[in-house]
């Protein structure tokens, strides 16, 4: 599956590298200044260099997101990456920090919306409805901000099926409930 999944779903990452990754990433744990050095390289012209940075940040922030809670503003920029790689392992990464740094989240809270329902890559939709959701799980407001969001992220098909990013059904039940408002 390498290359073709999120990365957790294989062990070894998007790069096919899992070890040499999960060291990059322990070792960012340990030393602030690989740590640094995982964030420039998210600015490298190589977008293979950009990816696996992006990787590394992804794994640390499994591990330890309050790490790469900070970074959460440039992990959003890099979704502009003409590189589908680098725009989902940013994505995810974002998507492990968005509960940790809700203004952060709040304020992209359209974009993210615009990210769901009609981003190019179901990867990035997917990452995208995790990171509102995590937003909407850091506090009762940012809840009430992030419900309309989720609702519109999975739609029902005529037939009742789902239309949209696959992780919506995990996360709350789709529209075609009709839940009654308040």
């Amino acid at each position: 599956m390498s290359g073709s999944g999120t990365g957790s779903r294989s062990g070894r990452g998007s790069s096919g590298r899992g070890a040499a990754t999960d060291a990059s990433a322990a070792r960012c744990i340990s030393d602030r200044r690989a740590l640094e050095a995982a964030v420039e390289g998210l600015g490298s012209a190589d977008a293979g260099l950009a990816g696996d940075c992006a990787e590394v940040m992804t794994k640390v922030a499994m591990m330890d997101p309050a790490l790469v809670a900070p970074y959460a503003g440039l992990l959003a920029r890099l979704l502009g990456h003409g590189s589908g790689r680098v725009r989902w392992e940013s994505m995810h990464a974002f998507a492990l920090v968005a509960g940790l740094v809700p203004d952060e989240a709040a304020g992209r809270l359209d974009w993210l919306d615009g990210l769901i329902r009609s981003d190019w890559s179901v990867i990035v939709r997917d990452y995208a409805l995790d990171a509102v959701s995590a937003y909407g799980a850091s506090g009762p407001d940012a809840a009430e901000r992030a419900l309309p969001v989720l609702m519109g992220g999975s739609r029902c098909g005529e037939a009742g099926t789902p239309q949209g990013p696959s992780r919506a059904w995990s996360a709350w039940p789709p529209p075609c409930l009709r839940w009654p408002r308040r």
